[in-house]
């Protein structure tokens, strides 16, 4: 059976003389997000002297975690704007100042994970001074955040297909901007080193579409914290496809931490066939 996500659904108060909201715990990841951001985890409560910028970006983030928990746990169709503003600690009104709707707000979320997601990856690249070291960081980038952030995963990788038209259009431009960066890795491979010529974008796209099933899969079913360990099967796959078969073995034949830390600057496969 697939490990279930549980979080904790805020309960509407009958109350209609409160105004207080009770106290929430945030997730350890959008914690973390709203401290490199130097943003509050909590507003205070009634009037503050906190820029109106400071405000939006704390209320938006913190409702980026309430979707993400609520989609994760129950799914898309199950989750409704009062169980993402009592997750929030925001109010309705707040909610529709930022959003037209559910699904507005799904797409936005999703948007700001991936522009975070790809950073990551750009990050992880620009610690390697060789394709092959690019490579292996880049997909080790992808796996990693699934592992560390699998609520976030579950929502908008494993959910994606669920939502609806909109959903599925936004995950198939994050596979391209992903298909973008392994392509402009692929064209710094020196041409001697390749066994075949370069894959044509169809292929990139088809292998893409491949490893995000397998993904989706894993997440679904509450494995994403294995991810990291698949990061040798994965670069095995993308090397022979890119026509690598050296790195492809070095890669199958690592260990995931040994494949981090491999040093490809002398690696040099020999090329019997056309380059490209």
């Amino acid at each position: 059976m697939p490990a279930a996500i549980h979080i904790k659904m805020a309960t509407p108060r009958k109350n209609k003389t409160a105004s207080r909201r009770p106290a929430r715990t945030l997730d350890p990841t959008i914690s973390r997000r709203l401290e490199q951001a130097g943003l509050p985890q909590a507003l205070p409560r009634g009037h503050n002297m906190l820029p109106r910028d400071v405000v939006q970006r704390s209320q938006r983030a913190r409702i980026n975690e309430a979707m993400a928990g609520s989609v994760a746990a129950k799914g898309y169709a199950a989750t409704t704007v009062t169980d993402i503003t009592g997750l929030a600690g925001v109010s309705r009104t707040t909610f529709y100042e930022q959003f037209r709707d559910k699904e507005a707000c799904y797409l936005a979320c999703f948007e700001d994970q991936i522009r975070y997601l790809i950073n990551r990856v750009h990050a992880a690249i620009a610690t390697q001074a060789t394709p092959a070291g690019q490579f292996v960081q880049a997909l080790a980038a992808m796996l990693d955040a699934a592992a560390a952030e699998p609520i976030y995963a579950h929502a908008f990788i494993g959910q994606a297909t669920t939502v609806g038209p909109n959903a599925l259009e936004a995950l198939l431009d994050h596979k391209a901007r992903i298909i973008r960066v392994l392509r402009e890795i692929d064209a710094r491979v020196p041409r001697g080193q390749r066994a075949r010529a370069r894959l044509p974008l169809e292929v990139f796209e088809m292998a893409m579409h491949g490893m995000y099933e397998f993904l989706s899969t894993e997440i679904r079913a509450g494995r994403a914290a294995r991810l990291p360990q698949r990061l040798p099967h994965m670069c095995w796959l993308w090397f022979s496809a890119l026509g690598l078969p050296q790195w492809a073995e070095a890669a199958l034949a690592s260990t995931p931490a040994a494949l981090r830390r491999r040093d490809w600057s002398e690696e040099a496969p020999a090329a019997d066939g056309p380059g490209g």
